[in-house]
């Protein structure tokens, strides 16, 4: 952590190093303006226009557009160097909400490269397709209760009414009794709750999460459009639904190869503000 401290705070200096406007432009990046020590080239002007919409990058072909878009510049640029004539830079706050950004940044960047590679070859089938429509005609009436205490979960699978009493000490959580479509469901779970029978009531260990206890009441036809009004769309959501596991599946893998600890009792005491 104390590396990455380091590495925020010369990203921050680096941006008003930067801002200073210390380096020259050639002169196909002739400068438009100097507010101070700063000097602001066609390429910066490009790069702040970018960041518009489309109708007010548009409306920049006027020169007096063009005008006002760089007053506003100005002004940025001015509050800028006060905001380091005052040391703000250097305020724990600002430092904060940089690295903050620096996080997010990273972790966008991450997600976004290690998809492209975990769904490249990810492919839905026709007989997919056709599986998964089957298994939308029917909906579930059922409940869903989670603990994570396996004691628990062995006795709400014996005596239901037991969820009653504990569900005011916020120790499980309970959907209550309610029809579920199956693309509703969880689908690490889902097929075992869609392949139980009436009556029937079953336990499941779900990584992370804890002990899922599923009860099934009854199963009922559903009112479901034509298979080729819906395939596409069925498609899409297999395809994504595969996406999500495939990331999910790398994530827990990055979990199982790192040590990690966590204090429960300290957790259920922290109050958000």
């Amino acid at each position: 952590m104390k590396e990455f401290k380091i590495i925020i705070y010369f990203f921050i200096f680096a941006l008003f190093f930067i801002s200073a406007g210390c380096s020259e432009k050639t002169t196909e990046d002739p400068k438009i303006a100097q507010i101070g020590n700063y000097k602001l080239y066609v390429s910066d002007f490009r790069r702040d226009a970018n960041k518009l919409s489309t109708v007010e990058r548009l409306s920049l072909s006027k020169k007096e557009q063009k005008l006002a878009f760089l007053d506003q510049l100005i002004d940025r640029e001015v509050l800028l160097q006060e905001a380091q004539e005052l040391k703000l830079d250097r305020n724990s706050r600002v430092m904060k909400k940089v690295e903050d950004f620096w996080e997010e940044a990273l972790l966008e960047e991450l997600i976004r490269a290690k998809s492209v590679v975990l769904v490249r070859d990810i492919k839905v089938n026709t007989d997919e397709v056709n599986k998964y429509y089957e298994k939308m005609k029917k909906k579930v009436y059922a409940r869903i209760v989670i603990t994570e205490k396996a004691d628990l979960a062995k006795t709400f699978l014996s005596d239901e009414k037991a969820i009653e009493s504990y569900k005011q000490l916020e120790e499980i959580s309970d959907s209550g009794w309610q029809w579920f479509f199956y693309e509703e469901l969880d689908q690490v779970y889902r097929d075992i709750i869609f392949a139980m029978n009436p009556g029937d009531k079953k336990v499941f260990l779900k990584q992370k999460k804890g002990w899922f206890i599923f009860y099934v009441s009854e199963f009922a036809d559903r009112e479901l459009g034509a298979f080729d009004d819906l395939k596409l769309d069925i498609e899409k959501l297999i395809q994504s639904e595969k996406e999500i596991m495939s990331i999910d599946n790398w994530i827990n893998s990055l979990r199982g190869k790192t040590k990690i600890s966590v204090d429960k009792e300290i957790l259920y005491l922290t109050n958000v503000e």
